[in-house]
Formats: C-alpha cells, structure tokens, sequence
C-alpha cells in the first residue's frame, strides 16, 4: 500500500489537469475517514471488500468495481465495512479538462457514484503511478498520461453501463467554445466580455456556466491558464521574464509579477531559479 503526494510545481500549477496526491489502502474494518473542504476532486475506487459513503446529505452503500467523487466545498466521509472493508485506490485532481472529463461520464456533485469494468486496470494504473517516482525525466508528463488514461477509461465505461452515445448539449458546447477561445488568443487583449461576445452569450451566463461546471469563474481561468503558459515558457524557453510577460498578455511587467505570486506562491524571477 502506498500514498503519494505529488510535489511538482508544474503540476501542481497546470490549468487543465493539477493532480495533487493519490494513493491505495487497504483498509481495517470500520476506517473512518472525513476528507474536509477541499479545493480539488477526490476521485476513490473500491478494488474490493464494501463500505458506505456519506455525502452532501445522501448515503450509498459502496462495493467493488464501485467508484466515487467528492467534490470541492462538499462536506463528506466515508467508512469501510465491518466484516469485509474495502481496499480502494484515491486521487485528488482538479483542472478544466478534468472537470471536462467528469462532465462526459455524468460524475457531478449531484451524481458523485460510477462504475468501472476492468479492476485490474484500475489498479494497474495507480501502481504504475507509484513507481513514477523512480523515473527522472519526463516524469510530470507520465502523470499526466496515466491521470487522462483513467478519465477515458471511465467515460467508457459509463457510455458502455447508460447505453447512450455522448452527445454534447448546448451548456458544453458554450463552455469548450470559451476554453478553446481562450486557450487559442491568450496572448493578445481579450477580456471576458470579448469571450462572450464570440460565442454569442452573455457575461452573466457565460459565469454562469463556468462556475457549475469548472468551479472556476471565466476570470480566474483567463488569469490562471496565462500564468501556466508562462511557467512553460519559465522552464523550457531562454526568453527574459519581460518577454515572457509580453507573451501571455500582459502589457505591464508589474500586474504579470503580482498575478504570478499570487497564483503560483513566488514571483516569476524565484519559480524559473527554483525550476532551472
């Protein structure tokens, strides 16, 4: 058994996909464990034995091939079974694309249990994962790839369990056209309402959306994708830090540097020291 917390800073700061920890237990009869209020995704699958979650004023039996989400700012906690606790494998995740993901295989706050076919697979994945740590470079994109490998493989099997065809309604649709409106004209003067006035919808609505489905206001996102663009560009480009400013849409060095620390926790300067 095992539980890792992942220290990387790129990871830690990637918009799409920000993985904190995760770990597998095997648990003794009636473990007990309270989550708290956290910022991030906790996604659990059960490999065996049984339990019960309680979640946002709702109980459910859990068992094995069983999966569940806690959601950020839920209050929750679940216990394993007397006479036959669970061995569970955990992750704790958040980002746009894992929030895309999760919309894709209906796992919400409202909906926090799925199912999983192949358990082995399951726990393959996250073995795997542990012995990421032995591997010097390339190691963040190794997580990456697992952590995007186990979302499909649940959107999978949630198509396969419901019988219908993923089809993206009018409330998805917006929301990607956003992001990929952003993702693509970040480095240039856009602003929130010039977001919503391409796709065709109000601001209100447009923070609307983002808030439901992403936990994050269309703001936050814009600030928080242009500062991880520059820690790419921190790590792998020679540029100066003006420059680099410059390419993510800031016109003035100062607001850059103060919405840097702000996100990351140290100024540009300090981050491409530490990460050099």
């Amino acid at each position: 058994m095992y539980s890792y917390a992942v220290e990387s800073e790129f990871l830690r700061s990637n918009i799409d996909l920000s993985i904190y920890y995760f770990g597998k237990e095997k648990c003794i009869p009636r473990h007990f464990w309270i989550p708290g209020q956290n910022n991030y995704y906790i996604m659990c699958f059960v490999l065996s034995g049984n339990g019960a979650l309680f979640y946002d004023n709702e109980s459910y039996e859990i068992s094995r091939g069983t999966g569940f989400l806690i959601t950020p700012q839920k209050y929750s906690y679940y216990i394993s079974d007397d006479g036959n606790p669970w061995t569970f494998c955990w992750i704790g995740f958040t980002g746009v694309s894992a929030s895309l993901c999760l919309s894709k295989a209906y796992i919400s706050g409202k909906n926090p249990i799925f199912y999983f076919k192949d358990i082995d697979l399951i726990e393959n994945v996250f073995d795997t994962m542990s012995n990421c740590n032995q591997i010097t470079i390339g190691k963040d994109l190794k997580y990456l790839s697992l952590v995007y490998f186990l979302l499909s493989q649940i959107i999978e099997d949630s198509a396969k369990r419901s019988m219908i065809n993923l089809k993206e309604n009018a409330y998805d649709v917006y929301i990607k056209q956003a992001v990929d409106y952003i993702t693509k004209n970040y480095p240039y003067p856009i602003n929130i309402n010039s977001v919503a006035k391409q796709i065709c919808i109000s601001r209100k609505y447009l923070s609307k959306i983002f808030k439901e489905a992403l936990n994050i206001s269309p703001k936050e996102f814009l600030i928080k994708y242009r500062i991880s663009k520059a820690c790419e560009f921190l790590i792998n480009s020679s540029r100066t830090i003006n420059e680099i400013a410059y390419d993510v849409g800031y016109n003035d060095f100062r607001s850059f540097s103060k919405a840097f620390k702000k996100s990351i926790g140290v100024s540009p300067k300090e981050y491409k020291s530490k990460c050099s």
